[in-house]
């Protein structure tokens, strides 16, 4: 027992119906391939670091071969999709990361996704799933989340999520009412911080043009090991936006790091006085004893 689950018990107070997420909604759960099942191109997963909170982020997806891919044609992610993490070595990251799927890219013609994660797939003639995702979200939802959670490594199995309840007004235009507020403060906050990521930018090249450099394009790529060419394995070395940036500083007599190393100059020693010193290597480990000492004059 847990008095916090108390005031759950209020549902039953709600002007609004009462039902299972049975009725409105499927969970599914995903599917991690072995690691030789994993490939560098081929059908793209959604892992636990995709999930964000705010939305999924695309650059962190894994690819899964072919193969894995035909025997898991059923866990494949739809837009408006509710995707949250499901299974973890800790109980508080269960339902911490719950994201909405409002839109999948087009050059990914189908999406995976791990067994860490479930989807929870709206029942759109029922309900508005943007409605049911900020339910989820909410302390109603993430309360519930966290009392279906079993095992000593932590999971959350579909039986269990199709019992959570969820308060749901029949009339989908009373479902966009509540949600409405809540859409218009998250708008706000996305365009805050899209005009706060342009003003950085607009700094990086201020500043790069006080320093009189060209700050080349940047694409953000994957860079794999069959691709690289070169002594060095770091993929940022290996970028095209590395070498162009590395271009345009020695363009401008500029130098750089591993250029000045190789000048620097090895100082003299500052002192010619000696010192008496134990060699501590003369102290048995077994007893603790002292062998005789010998000193050594070792130049400061």
């Amino acid at each position: 027992y847990d008095p916090k689950y108390d005031f759950l018990k209020s549902l039953q107070k709600s002007r609004y119906s009462l039902i299972d997420l049975k009725e409105v909604a499927t969970p599914i759960m995903g599917k991690t391939p072995a690691k030789s099942q994993y490939a560098l191109e081929g059908i793209p997963i959604i892992k636990f670091g995709s999930l964000t909170g705010n939305g999924i982020n695309w650059d962190k997806i894994e690819r899964a071969k072919e193969i894995f891919y035909k025997k898991n044609k059923d866990r494949t992610i739809q837009e408006d999709d509710i995707i949250l993490t499901s299974s973890a070595h800790n109980p508080e990251y269960i339902g911490r990361k719950i994201d909405l799927v409002r839109e999948i890219p087009k050059e990914f013609d189908k999406v995976l996704f791990v067994g860490e994660l479930m989807v929870i797939r709206p029942d759109k003639s029922k309900i508005i799933p943007e409605y049911l995702y900020y339910y989820l979200k909410s302390d109603l939802g993430r309360l519930q989340i966290r009392r279906e959670i079993t095992g000593q490594t932590a999971h959350l199995y579909p039986e269990e999520v199709r019992e959570i309840k969820i308060v749901l007004p029949e009339n989908k235009k009373a479902q966009e009412k509540i949600i409405e507020p809540i859409k218009r403060d998250i708008d706000l906050k996305t365009n805050n911080l899209k005009k706060s990521k342009l003003k950085l930018k607009e700094l990086d090249t201020d500043i790069m043009k006080i320093l009189g450099l060209n700050l080349p394009e940047f694409k953000k790529e994957k860079i794999y090991l069959t691709k690289l060419n070169q002594d060095r394995i770091d993929a940022l070395f290996n970028s095209k936006y590395f070498k162009k940036l590395v271009e345009s500083i020695k363009s401008m007599s500029y130098k750089i790091l591993s250029e000045l190393a190789d000048e620097r100059i090895t100082p003299e020693p500052k002192s010619s006085e000696y010192y008496e010193v134990i060699d501590l290597r003369k102290i048995s480990d077994s007893t603790g004893r002292v062998t005789p000492i010998k000193t050594k004059k070792l130049n400061s």
